[in-house]
């Protein structure tokens, strides 16, 4: 019969290894999806400057509109 400090040995050693196997495998299975900081305030400067960019295309658009106005001028967008 096993001594009862083998019995928690050996439990203690399989509880680890499977804990080991667990971070190994979402180690190995999250590549690439966990972003530092830096990387979220970059990408949310940069959405939020194309957002930026985009509302003051579309404004220029109307810029040059005037209601009653029968000379419309036409503005070339630049892609």
């Amino acid at each position: 019969m096993l001594e009862t400090g083998v019995i928690i040995g050996i439990t203690f050693i399989v509880i680890g290894s499977l804990m080991t196997i667990y971070g190994i495998f979402t180690w190995a299975t999250s590549k690439g999806s966990v972003y530092n900081a830096e990387d979220v305030d970059a990408m949310v400067t940069a959405t939020v400057m194309e957002q930026e960019k985009q509302r003051q295309q579309e404004e220029a658009l109307f810029t040059d509109f005037k209601p009653g106005e029968t000379n419309k001028k036409k503005k070339v967008l630049m892609a």
